[in-house]
C-alpha cells in the first residue's frame, strides 16, 4: 500500500497542465489560500501581540513577539538606512520585493509539471505576502521568534515559512530530478525517431568508433627492444 501510494505521488508531481489557465489556477489557488492566510494571520498579530508582552509558547525556545520589518529576511539590506530615508527605503524594498516576485512568476510559467510548479507557487505565496503587507502598513509584521539561551533566531512569519519550504523543494527537484527529467528527454526524443533515422545513426556511430580504433592503432609506439630479440633469437 505505502509503495503503491508513493507510485501514485510520484505520478501526481510529473503531471503537465496542458495549457496556461491551468498554471494561472493552480497559482492562483495558491495565492488566495496562503498568501490570504499569511495575511489574515498577520493582522492577528497586530491587533493581538502589538504593545504586549510576548507570548510564550514552548518555554525556552518558541514565543509570539510582536516586530515590524522595514527591511528583508535576516535584515541583510539594514545597512542602507546609512544611505535612504525611511520613505526612499520603502520604495526600494516594494520595488526589490515586486522585482523578484516577477522574475519567480516568469520561471513559474516556463516551468511544466507539478514538481517544479508548487515550490515556485509557495515562494510566489510568501513573496506577495510579505509585499502587500509592505505596501498596506509600510512594514511586514513578524511575530515568530525562536530562541535558546543566548541565541535568537531572526523573528519571522507564515510568509517566510512558504518561501523557505519552496526554495528547499525547489532545489530538491534541481539536484535529484533533473536528471530523471532528461532521461526521459532522451528517451522520448530516440522513440519518435524513424528506423531510418536509427540506422542512420548507428552507421555514424560505428564509423565514428572504427576511426578511433584506427587512431589509436596509428598512434602506437613501436617496441625498440622488438629488433634486438629476433637478432638474439637468430643468433
Amino acid at each position: 500500500m505505502i509503495l503503491k501510494a508513493i507510485m501514485k505521488f510520484k505520478e501526481f508531481l510529473e503531471f503537465r497542465p496542458k495549457c496556461a489557465f491551468c498554471k494561472i489556477a493552480i497559482l492562483f489557488s495558491f495565492i488566495i489560500v496562503l498568501t490570504g492566510a499569511d495575511l489574515v494571520v498577520k493582522e492577528i498579530a497586530y491587533n493581538n501581540l502589538r504593545g504586549q508582552e510576548d507570548v510564550v509558547v514552548i518555554p525556552g525556545f518558541w514565543n509570539f513577539k510582536y516586530v515590524e520589518n522595514d527591511d528583508i529576511g535576516f535584515s541583510i539590506l539594514s545597512w542602507l538606512n546609512k544611505y535612504l530615508n525611511k520613505n526612499q527605503k520603502w520604495l526600494f524594498m516594494v520595488f526589490l520585493q515586486a522585482s523578484g516576485s516577477i522574475v519567480v512568476i516568469v520561471f513559474y510559467f516556463l516551468s511544466q509539471n507539478l514538481k517544479q510548479l508548487i515550490p515556485l507557487a509557495l515562494i510566489i505565496s510568501g513573496a506577495l505576502g510579505n509585499l502587500i503587507n509592505r505596501i498596506m502598513k509600510g512594514y511586514v509584521v513578524d511575530y515568530v521568534m525562536w530562541y535558546y539561551k543566548d541565541f535568537v533566531w531572526p523573528i519571522f512569519n507564515l510568509a517566510d515559512v512558504y518561501t523557505v519550504i519552496g526554495a528547499i523543494l525547489l532545489m530538491i527537484v534541481i539536484f535529484f530530478f533533473s536528471k530523471d527529467d532528461d532521461f526521459r528527454l532522451k528517451n522520448h526524443v530516440i522513440s519518435n525517431l524513424s528506423d531510418e533515422e536509427k540506422s542512420a545513426i548507428i552507421e555514424n556511430l560505428s564509423s565514428i568508433e572504427e576511426e578511433a580504433q584506427n587512431d589509436i592503432l596509428s598512434e602506437k609506439p613501436e617496441n625498440p627492444d622488438s629488433d634486438n630479440i629476433d637478432t638474439m633469437d637468430l643468433s
